[in-house]
């Protein structure tokens, strides 16, 4: 039988994949607090984003970068922090390391290491976005980014479409009138919510359809990512939408999307 990862040779360092807020720092979880306090060090996406989180918490222990674009010589040195017995805290800038987030590259390797690696949940934008979109959907795709080709977005919906009543997408600001524009024409009119700012005292969240947003909307486009939530379509949509093809371009925006409220913080 396999060992479990989580039974790491005595006097090994542990591996903690922590969740810190996606916004509003107060939703950083008391056991997220008391793993980074006790870390030997800190290895985040940002950490100019993770020292400002720390002095809110009065938490002093060194911060380390890892991205992708350092991964393999960082993982190197984590691992052997690991390997002298100091536990190491993995973060993101905001949300779970790992989940569309950089890090399961060094989760992998601690795997191999033989590491314990500990997951300490907290916030993600997924359930957040979930929770407040009101989609009854029963299965859920997390989509994430968006390949750059049309053609290969057409292809990644139309397959989405078999797997799950409800798609959730990460987007630019300047990305979502594109798509918005694109799954009416493949779809037909669908229900959706965009969101940004999730928890934050700057919150949105727009309900509207993709037939609405084209025919009465200017997208006020702003530095944060946006996340769409697109329900699911009934049976018959489904079928119609199939066959809709490239029938619906949309038509020219304008006016403005108001947020359906804002967060009170």
């Amino acid at each position: 039988m396999t060992q479990p990862i989580n039974q790491a040779p005595a006097g090994a360092g542990r591996l903690f994949v922590v969740g810190v807020p996606i916004g509003h720092p107060g939703d950083l979880t008391f056991r997220a607090r008391r793993v980074l306090r006790s870390a030997g060090i800190i290895a985040s996406e940002d950490p100019r984003a993770t020292q400002q989180l720390l002095a809110r918490y009065r938490i002093a222990v060194p911060v380390t970068t890892y991205f992708p674009g350092n991964r393999k010589e960082k993982t190197a040195v984590l691992l052997q922090q690991l390997a002298q017995g100091r536990d190491v805290a993995l973060v993101t800038d905001a949300g779970t390391p790992a989940v569309f987030d950089p890090g399961a590259y060094l989760v992998r390797a601690a795997h191999r290491a033989g590491v314990s690696v500990v997951a300490v949940p907290g916030p993600s934008i997924l359930p957040a976005a979930l929770s407040v979109a009101g989609c009854e959907g029963k299965r859920v795709l997390f989509i994430g980014r968006l390949p750059p080709s049309r053609a290969a977005r057409r292809s990644l919906f139309r397959r989405a479409r078999t797997l799950a009543d409800t798609h959730v997408v990460l987007l630019e600001p300047q990305e979502v009138p594109r798509l918005v524009r694109e799954v009416h024409g493949w779809e037909g009119n669908r229900r959706m919510v965009i969101l940004r700012n999730l928890t934050t005292a700057s919150e949105e969240i727009c309900p509207t359809t993709t037939g609405r947003f084209l025919r009465s909307a200017v997208y006020e486009s702003a530095p944060a990512l946006v996340t769409v939530v697109f329900a699911g379509m009934a049976r018959r949509a489904r079928g119609m939408a199939s066959r809709l093809g490239k029938r619906r371009q949309g038509k020219r925006m304008g006016g403005v999307i108001r947020p359906h409220r804002r967060a009170a913080v």
